[in-house]
């Protein structure tokens, strides 16, 4: 794999608790890293939830290796963010990440 084909830039981030003016937890995001990356949809698929349909959309990142990162962070790319489910040392060499990611709905 070349470094020429991750032409994409994904931010990395994790959650962060925190305490709002008033008393309650919350949850605030952190960047942890940019980079660049490159990106390819895995798989779409349609199930059954409480008698609706629901979308699930899954995406493979490649980057350069970084050893900060955690399956508890998030990727944003595009605009849309992303949870880790899934990451991988290719080939145990530390060079670079497989990470798959599956998109996070806009409602939670």
């Amino acid at each position: 794999m070349g470094i020429g084909s991750m032409s994409h830039r994904i931010a990395i981030e994790k959650k962060v608790p925190g305490v709002t003016e008033n008393g309650f937890s919350e949850y605030t995001y952190e960047s942890v890293a940019t980079v660049w990356a490159e990106v390819k949809p895995v798989q779409s698929r349609e199930y059954e939830k409480a008698d609706t349909t629901q979308n699930e959309v899954r995406v493979r990142f490649r980057i350069r290796y970084l050893p900060v990162l955690e399956p508890s962070m998030e990727v944003i790319f595009s605009g849309e963010r992303y949870e880790i489910i899934f990451i991988e040392n290719l080939d145990f060499k530390n060079r670079f990440l497989e990470i798959i990611g599956r998109k996070v709905n806009s409602g939670g």
